[in-house]
């Protein structure tokens, strides 16, 4: 065998298990990041509420003419958050966890718009997107604001 080939191959092979400095910040921040449940377990969480623009039906962005668009409540979350199936939880429908989350579509009945723009702690009930109105892959059915 030709020694630099075999050089060449010898260096190849160590840089196989390194990561990139992003890999490293991402996987950081994953073991740094909270553990949540979907619902019925009732969780409380801080961060900013803002409002975002979305394509809604009929094409939900693939017609911009056509398609509505919904103005929708998303809470920014001060801290990345996983979010897990409660452990008696064995129906469908949920991946058993989330990863980094930091934004949350914020379901609501009632009126939040004094909220907007300011930190807030919020308490509710967590689940998976759903349909085409979910916007985020986590929401939250809101139960308090403050």
């Amino acid at each position: 065998m030709n020694k630099g080939i075999l050089i060449v191959a010898i260096a190849f092979s160590g840089c196989a298990g390194q990561q990139t400095r992003d890999e490293h910040a991402e996987k950081e921040e994953a073991l740094n990041a909270l553990y949540y449940q979907y619902e019925p377990v009732i969780s409380t969480l801080t961060g900013t509420l803002t409002t975002q623009l979305f394509w809604g039906p009929p094409g939900y962005g693939e017609d911009t003419i056509a398609d509505e668009r919904e103005l929708e409540c998303i809470l920014v979350l001060d801290k990345a958050i996983h979010v897990q199936k409660p452990d008696s939880d064995i129906s469908g429908g949920y991946d058993d966890l989330v990863n980094a989350i930091d934004t949350i579509q914020v379901v609501h009945q009632q009126k939040v718009n004094n909220y907007f723009h300011k930190k807030v702690k919020v308490t509710g009930t967590l689940f998976g997107a759903q349909t085409g109105h979910h916007h985020t892959e986590i929401l939250i059915d809101l139960i308090t604001i403050k």
